[in-house]
């Protein structure tokens, strides 16, 4: 009876870690266009054209939009829910956003590149937020962009945007 009690006590101890891994089902598309937002910091990353990326709160749908008016303090981009299991599991996407050819040039570095990419948390069962905003004269590159949302290799989303100069 003692080996059937140690089997069936392993069994019940590793259930809720094998039925905990988060998994993501797929990204549902909530809304694009122009945005809104309160900055609420600055997060160095060099990787990042600029050196930086920003974090923001207070998130306010304004326009449904594909086309964007390249203006300096214009914010575009998308909303998105993560389904999956188990609801309210943190879980790590990477975020791309692809730039036109031949790429963003940073007039402080010089270094010009065709993408942002970080890796960053969400919440599965939870609406978030990916966007762009304009915040120097050389951001406003017309042509198309295009964010992307992955989990490891596989892509989720892809949303593509066309700037314009008006």
């Amino acid at each position: 009876m003692r080996p059937v009690f140690v089997a069936l006590l392993l069994l019940v101890a590793t259930a809720p870690a094998l039925a905990q891994a988060p998994r993501i089902e797929r990204i549902d598309l909530v809304d694009h266009g122009i945005y809104e937002s309160e900055l609420t910091r600055r997060i160095e990353d060099p990787k990042s054209v600029g050196g930086s990326r920003s974090g923001v709160k207070m998130i306010k749908f304004k326009q449904k939009a594909s086309t964007i008016q390249a203006q300096k303090g214009l914010q575009f981009g998308l909303r998105y829910f993560v389904v999956g299991e188990p609801k309210d599991a943190q879980v790590k996407l990477r975020f791309v956003t692809r730039f036109p050819s031949p790429g963003m040039r940073d007039a402080a570095s010089g270094i010009t590149s065709d993408r942002n990419e970080y890796v960053g948390a969400a919440k599965i069962g939870g609406a978030d937020f990916l966007g762009y905003s304009f915040d120097y004269d050389w951001e406003l590159v017309p042509g198309a962009w295009t964010f992307e949302i992955w989990d490891g290799d596989r892509k989720l989303l892809a949303h593509p945007f066309t700037v314009v100069i008006p």
